[in-house]
């Protein structure tokens, strides 16, 4: 027909298509099989989907029942859907892996067959992204975060201790698939799995734990915080868990709330010191670096400048002073912050000049 160039019916062509006529091996028998679900293979791979790396049995058209005489009908194989490369079959059994996942959780020996198959494909320097396309978007991976995409997956490592702590982190379950897994490495990363923290702040974010689970944190988990704050354009949600969570150490209180502390400057900070009022962040424990972070701390309501600081002084000053509780020290220390602060471009604001003139 094809010679005589009659074009072929459409329902003659999907008949032929789509019924089960083709003999196929599968698992070493014999089958009938849809030209469109069969694949011709060749000598230079068809052995490799038989060596046993993988447990999806590709439906191969069975050469030794038609003989060599099949060969000389490739053409009209392929007419009427027969796949012959090598990827269409890598698809396949990616497609299959997936179809299970779609029912129900694959199993560890479904997993590890994956990552084998991935692996084999790479010792024989045939290309996995085929394969590694059609299941690399799919949750089939378990995590401690239940099933995930590879690419949402991370490897855990040292590298992600501070943010475990604010973050529930979808870290490849090691329990489930014990020891084995970590030989599979370069299969997890061409899979897109997350090796290695790497600037992972908006994995953190999208990550991040209720505020109830935000306690006290390391000065390094806090100290992340204010990282995701400053290289995240969109830093609100992460704001709004961390300023009213009592997860900032202080010298004086404990922990405390973002919102409730006070950052302690080098140049003005003994006002805040006067009295014992103020929870003033413990920088010692969060090491001096914490002061490069006055903006990101500002977004979480620390008061950080000197405005703020002394708005806060005034109503405590009044307070002290209004019942008669002001005593030798205080007052001293006043005065002793008054001459630091003259040296400096830092001077008391009329509001608090005044308070501080007229009280008794």
């Amino acid at each position: 027909m094809k010679m005589n160039k009659f074009s072929l019916p459409r329902r003659f062509l999907t008949c032929i298509r789509e019924g089960s006529w083709l003999t196929v091996s599968l698992s070493g028998s014999p089958v009938y099989r849809p030209p469109s679900k069969s694949f011709f293979h060749t000598s230079s791979w068809g052995h490799l989907l038989q060596n046993g790396s993988v447990i999806v049995d590709v439906p191969l058209v069975d050469q030794g029942f038609y003989g060599s005489e099949i060969e000389q009908y490739k053409e009209e194989l392929s007419t009427l859907g027969v796949m012959f490369e090598f990827k269409e079959a890598c698809e396949y059994i990616g497609e299959h892996f997936m179809s299970l996942a779609t029912y129900s959780t694959l199993t560890k020996g479904h997993v590890v067959s994956i990552l084998n198959f991935i692996k084999y494909l790479r010792e024989k320097y045939l290309p996995p992204d085929t394969f590694i396309n059609s299941i690399n978007d799919r949750r089939w991976l378990r995590t401690t975060q239940a099933e995930k995409s590879p690419q949402e997956s991370v490897l855990l490592n040292s590298e992600w201790n501070a943010a475990s702590q604010i973050s529930d982190i979808p870290f490849i379950d090691h329990k489930h698939y014990g020891d084995e897994i970590l030989s599979f490495k370069t299969e997890l990363k061409l899979l897109g799995v997350v090796f290695g923290f790497n600037k992972k702040y908006q994995l953190v974010v999208d990550n991040l734990r209720s505020p109830a689970r935000l306690g006290c944190l390391s000065s390094d988990a806090f100290l992340l915080i204010l990282k995701c704050i400053r290289h995240l354009s969109l830093f609100d949600k992460i704001c709004r868990a961390v300023k009213d969570s009592e997860c900032m150490k202080t010298i004086n209180m404990g922990c405390k709330s973002p919102a409730e502390c006070f950052l302690l400057d080098p140049e003005w900070g003994c006002l805040l010191q006067v009295f014992h009022s103020f929870p003033l962040i413990d920088t010692n424990f969060y090491e001096s670096n914490i002061l490069s972070y006055k903006n990101e701390l500002q977004h979480l309501g620390v008061v950080v400048n000197f405005e703020e600081a002394t708005q806060a002084f005034v109503s405590v000053f009044k307070q002290q002073t209004s019942n008669g509780s002001l005593n030798k020290d205080s007052v001293l220390s006043l005065l002793a912050c008054y001459r630091k602060l003259k040296t400096t471009s830092f001077k008391f604001p009329s509001d608090l000049n005044s308070c501080i003139q007229k009280a008794k």
